[in-house]
């Protein structure tokens, strides 16, 4: 089983960094083969340019790391995304990785309906880690779980991924060290189980 952990925080400080460690800490436990892309790290460049829209209708593209993406994607069993939430939304370096990664033709196809046949259906299970300082009733109900809507619904099930959970951490900065502590340990077993 191979795993593929989507993380997109630029500060290895933040409680994010803290949660990519108990992932692969339970990974490693669990005895699991996983890859890390860094979309931060390894540079990725998330704005859609003019040449890339000229591709995208056939399923193509022009950035390389797309078709490197693409693969580990294929490998992968199984996929993990740790992402902060800052105005409601995951970073634009992770909405942009899905407007470049997820093609036509290969992350799903068009029904003449309209709705989109997803094509990755061999990821069997992803889970959705995110982390906010609003509190949950805050982001579920007055803005409507973006997140939920737009990654989780529009993107993900839409392309065919359908065993998905989100876990999500609100209010992390007014969070004592040990609720922190404890969620990390949480997320450790997680990962292991």
């Amino acid at each position: 089983m191979n795993t593929l952990i989507l993380y997109c925080h630029p500060w290895e400080g933040s409680y994010n960094f803290a949660i990519l460690k108990a992932i692969t800490k339970g990974l490693e436990k669990r005895k699991v083969s996983y890859e890390i892309l860094d979309l931060v790290l390894d540079g990725f460049n998330p704005v859609m340019t003019e040449a890339d829209l000229a591709e995208y209708r056939k399923g193509a593209f022009v950035d390389p790391k797309v078709g490197e993406y693409q693969e580990k994607l294929m490998r992968a069993v199984e996929i993990i995304i740790i992402t902060p939430i800052w105005w409601g939304m995951p970073p634009a370096i992770l909405k942009g990785f899905f407007d470049k990664v997820f093609l036509p033709h290969w992350a799903y196809e068009t029904a003449a309906s309209g709705l989109l046949q997803g094509k990755l259906t061999h990821i069997k299970k992803a889970t959705v880690i995110s982390t906010m300082n609003s509190p949950q009733f805050y982001y579920n109900l007055f803005l409507k779980s973006p997140l939920k809507n737009s990654m989780i619904l529009g993107t993900l099930k839409s392309c065919g991924v359908q065993n998905i959970k989100w876990i999500s951490f609100p209010n992390v900065l007014k969070q004592k060290q040990e609720i922190r502590e404890k969620w990390l340990n949480k997320l450790e077993r997680y990962a292991e189980s």
